[in-house]
């Protein structure tokens, strides 16, 4: 589904996260996320962007956030 967007609004950073770019006025928003099971979005961690690349610390809540919810799937909580 992602590729279907592309760029300049989806970006593949690392680690099977994914960057999505919207722009509301004059503010950049960025929302990271991944791909889950049967072509579902996770989102994981929202900002606004100040800078071109994205921050370190914004990648790594996000893969903290994506490994809580894969260890609660896995977990068996719904």
């Amino acid at each position: 589904m992602v590729h279907l967007i592309g760029k300049p609004h989806v970006d593949y950073l690392e680690d099977d996260i994914y960057e999505l770019r919207t722009k509301f006025s004059t503010n950049i928003f960025r929302t990271l996320f991944f791909h889950y099971r049967d072509g579902k979005l996770i989102l994981l961690h929202g900002f606004t962007k100040k800078q071109q690349k994205t921050p370190r610390k914004e990648i790594i809540r996000a893969k903290k956030y994506r490994d809580d919810f894969l260890r609660q799937k896995k977990g068996g909580m719904k």
